[in-house]
């Protein structure tokens, strides 16, 4: 039986959607619509309040399913104020004065054909640009 090389891949694909799909059941709490409706309206009072205060407060105040500040952050519209014409710098100017001093590190996952995931960490320098 031959089986092009697409094929293969596809079926792998899948199986590995399954496998994870099956391995990671279960997921994050919900958040209850009452404790949605409090950090709006925690954020709506003190709207300078940032994520991580906001979740300060709902502990402070015992409740039960309290998301983490990343999660708040969702939730609210937090306004930061726009930087001023001083402080622009383009990504390119700050990448040809910083260059000898900036590494960029990205880490990503690679499935095996037997399941495994693989890390793989690359570091880069920026002073050869």
């Amino acid at each position: 039986m031959l089986v092009k090389p697409e094929t293969v891949i596809g079926w792998h694909k899948r199986a590995y959607k399954f496998y994870w799909r099956r391995k990671s059941q279960g997921g994050r709490p919900k958040i209850s619509h009452e404790t949605i409706a409090l950090i709006k309206r925690i954020h709506k009072e003190n709207p300078t309040l940032s994520p991580e205060k906001i979740h300060e407060r709902l502990v402070a105040l015992n409740i039960a399913d309290v998301p983490a500040p990343n999660t708040i952050a969702k939730y609210i519209r937090y306004k930061r104020k726009p930087p001023t014409d001083k402080q622009m710098q383009s990504w390119k100017s700050l990448l040809r004065n910083h260059a000898k001093g900036i590494w960029s590190m990205d880490i990503a996952t690679v499935s095996t054909l037997t399941f495994k995931t693989l890390h793989i960490l690359l570091i880069i320098s920026h002073s050869q640009l």
